[in-house]
């Protein structure tokens, strides 16, 4: 689906493209990429580089186009994993500013909503480049705060029960984790090669670049203590490994009859509790 946004305060959607029109394209159909290839003469392997959920923030230069990255938040619709980031595609040329995605995220019908309902203005492309990287680092914050509290609700099943499922959820929950402090580095990264821009920097709020700044090193910051903390994955792998450990029951011993490993509740019980507390620090 392409929508197409014109306006310097605010936004108003127009029913074709004009020059600078913002073409805002999500879940794209096959007409909607022969169009941005054919009609608006997008060069067709970024397109296709928009597609692959694992392609990484990034910045080219490339006859007169600048093409661009962005890894932004999305809420998962995939039970095994609760938070990930998809690839934001920005392209730029002179009066034309389009914008791909594969995923149907929250963040940019908020942005455009947050837009229209402050009528902000938009003075020229690279304030919305750098709006759109504002609000991704937002939106950022946002999902941490829900991935704390999901962690937080797990903790305190964990210190509980003696099921797997909670060190599950964690599992879960650190994935999430590691996919965000992945995109946040690649982000940081674009950030830092957009500011090298020689041509395109007289374009640039100053003051917009430093709250893009901000926003994203809170982002960061607020993932670095797990990033830091017992080297992340493979430290909470080893606890779960861990608590994972049963004891053998004795009615086992025999090989001739079907053996059930079966947990001592007590152990179980303190192995968990272990792992909530070392988990619990992270965030604190």
């Amino acid at each position: 689906m392409r929508t197409f946004l014109m306006g310097k305060v605010g936004f108003v959607e127009k029913k074709v493209w004009e020059p600078n029109c913002w073409i805002n394209v999500v879940s794209p159909t096959q007409d909607d990429l022969r169009y941005l290839i054919d009609e608006m003469g997008i060069p067709e392997a970024f397109i296709d580089d928009v597609e692959d959920v694992d392609e990484r923030s990034r910045l080219e230069v490339e006859d007169g186009w600048t093409l661009m990255i962005l890894r932004i938040p999305f809420k998962s619709v995939d039970t095994s994993i609760p938070f990930i980031t998809v690839p934001l595609g920005i392209i730029v040329k002179e009066d034309m500013f389009v914008t791909v995605c594969y995923y149907e995220t929250e963040m940019i019908p908020d942005f455009i909503n947050y837009v229209i309902r402050k009528n902000l203005e938009i003075a020229n492309n690279w304030d919305l480049v750098f709006r759109l990287f504002l609000s991704a680092s937002v939106w950022y914050l946002k999902y941490l705060k829900q991935i704390n509290a999901q962690m937080h609700m797990a903790e305190v099943e964990l210190e509980r029960s003696i099921r797997n499922e909670e060190l599950q959820r964690l599992l879960k929950i650190e994935k999430s984790l590691v996919f965000f402090i992945t995109s946040l580095r690649g982000n940081d990264n674009l950030l830092i090669k957009m500011k090298t821009l020689k041509v395109q920097r007289q374009f640039f709020d100053e003051d917009l670049v430093e709250d893009v700044e901000i926003e994203l090193r809170q982002a960061q910051d607020s993932v670095r203590p797990w990033n830091l903390s017992g080297s992340g994955s493979r430290a909470l792998a080893s606890r779960t490994t861990s608590c994972a450990r049963t004891e053998i029951s004795p009615r086992c011993v025999r090989n001739t009859s079907p053996c059930t490993p079966t947990i001592s509740p007590m152990s179980s019980l303190r192995q968990r509790s272990n792992v909530a507390s070392s988990i619990s620090s992270i965030f604190k």
